[in-house]
């Protein structure tokens, strides 16, 4: 059986509170623009928007933070276990 793509992010632009849903097979995810956050990265200073993600499958749920800047994409992004992954160029 073939199961859909998740959407990872709706189509721009991205809102304050703006929430999304996708599901394929077991596997659900439920995200939420959080809000704006500025950061100073090695990669340059950003106003990024917080997107917090719910991500579900075989009855357990671990959230995830992604950092997003319209126009560039992902600039941090955070693990479930607290790991942090940062833009450098």
């Amino acid at each position: 059986m073939v199961h859909p793509p998740l959407t990872v992010y709706p189509s721009s632009p991205l809102t304050l509170g703006q929430r999304w849903e996708s599901t394929s097979g077991s596997l659900k995810l439920s995200s939420r623009v959080m809000g704006s956050e500025p950061l100073s990265l090695s990669a340059g200073n950003f106003n990024a928007l917080l997107i917090r993600s719910d991500v579900s499958s075989g009855g357990g749920t671990s959230t995830q933070y992604s950092y997003f800047v319209p126009g560039l994409g992902v600039v941090r992004y955070q693990t479930a276990g607290g790991q942090v992954v940062d833009l450098l160029k």
